[in-house]
């Protein structure tokens, strides 16, 4: 499911009375994530990270935790990320469907890339991105 690059109002905790948690996956390589990315995402480019972090995430249905993913233009890792992490999340909970750990995960339209584009003039006035 595609989410505008103003995700930068979630990030900021616009919407923190209907959200408890929210976590961005960078999904690209750790040479682009160091080379700025949205201040607070997490750097996550395999599988082998998207499986470890679905076991280790504690989840609450009484707690609404969204996850957004993006890769530099949310066409190729991105989608493919989320589509494992979806994948995994129903089969961890095959018993129980349609119960999922995560019932709320987004792919930023436009990735980094548009988020850059619409945020270069506040970036480092809002603290919306973390450069090296």
């Amino acid at each position: 499911m595609p989410i505008s690059p103003q995700v930068s109002d979630v990030v900021a905790g616009v919407y923190a009375s209907t959200i408890d948690h929210v976590t961005v996956i960078d999904c690209r390589y750790p040479y682009e994530y160091e080379g700025g990315h949205i201040d607070g995402a997490i750097n996550m480019y395999s599988k082998a990270q998207i499986q470890a972090f679905l076991e280790e995430t504690v989840t609450s249905s009484s707690r609404k935790h969204v996850l957004i993913f993006h890769c530099e233009f949310s066409s190729e890792r991105g989608p493919k990320m989320y589509r494992h992490l979806r994948a995994l999340d129903r089969e961890a909970n095959r018993d129980s469907y349609p119960r999922l750990n995560f019932p709320e995960v987004y792919v930023m339209e436009g990735g980094y890339k548009a988020f850059y584009a619409q945020h270069q003039e506040t970036w480092y006035r809002q603290f919306l991105v973390h450069r090296h």
